[in-house]
């Protein structure tokens, strides 16, 4: 079987087992390459992915912070989901 020269962000994770933001996040700050295919497809050069992870090994593992964005994201979908029940519930009472 031949490996493929690219993958789309759905693939790719599943081929890795990274998920999107992190996939996403990668790509925004140049650590996988990726190209637009059409309006909405973007693949991901799976070439650069077997460069960042020679590089991982030459240099070892870098230690990340969360991601910020995701993490930013799920606080206010949170803070969405309590003021949405609050709201129902007062509604309930009929205040």
């Amino acid at each position: 079987m031949i490996a493929p020269i690219t993958a789309s962000i759905h693939h790719f994770c599943m081929y890795t087992g990274l998920g999107q933001t992190l996939v996403r996040e990668m790509i925004a700050d140049g650590r996988l390459e990726a190209v637009r295919v059409g309006k909405k497809k973007i693949v991901i050069v799976m070439q650069s992915y077997l460069d960042w992870l020679e590089k991982q090994k030459a240099e070892g593992l870098p230690e990340y912070a969360p991601t910020q964005k995701a993490v930013a994201a799920r606080k206010e979908k949170i803070a969405e989901r309590k003021a949405a029940e609050a709201h129902d519930i007062l509604a309930g009472t009929g205040l």
